[in-house]
């Protein structure tokens, strides 16, 4: 991940990362100020302090903070509003859903939750995408 701030010092502006710019800032000179935070700013920052008389590798200092972003899940995948299927035949279908933390994607049928079953198919946590697989009872 980019620094977003590299320095501030006297009277030089500070230099901000272009991912950053017109989102970060300096505030009460010494606080990180993010603006319209986004999935991807999650993760560690750093503050710390360089004395320039010093080479960097051989003063070690610093404050860390790890930033987590709740994001409410939004579909990625979703199947058509409207499906037709043979009488007797199978159908599946696809559901995605991104957030932060993960969501949950579960079926419901006339507003009752869909469980596995001999008709009804739903792999487990570990497959790639949630599906339902809908198939006739033999």
């Amino acid at each position: 991940m980019p620094i977003p701030f590299f320095i501030n010092f006297r009277f030089y502006p500070p230099h901000v990362d272009p991912e950053y710019a017109g989102r970060a800032s300096l505030h009460d000179k010494s606080s990180l100020r993010i603006e319209n935070v986004r999935s991807d700013d999650q993760g560690w920052y750093e503050c710390k302090v360089l004395m320039l008389e010093q080479q960097y590798d051989t003063f070690h200092n610093g404050s860390w903070v790890h930033l987590t972003v709740n994001a409410p899940p939004t579909f990625t995948d979703t199947p058509p509003q409207y499906v037709e299927a043979k009488e007797g035949g199978s159908i599946t279908l696809t559901c995605t859903a991104f957030g932060n933390p993960k969501p949950s994607v579960g079926w419901l049928r006339e507003g009752s939750l869909v469980v596995s079953s001999a008709k009804y198919k739903m792999p487990d946590d570990a497959h790639p995408k949630p599906i339902l697989i809908i198939q006739p009872l033999l």
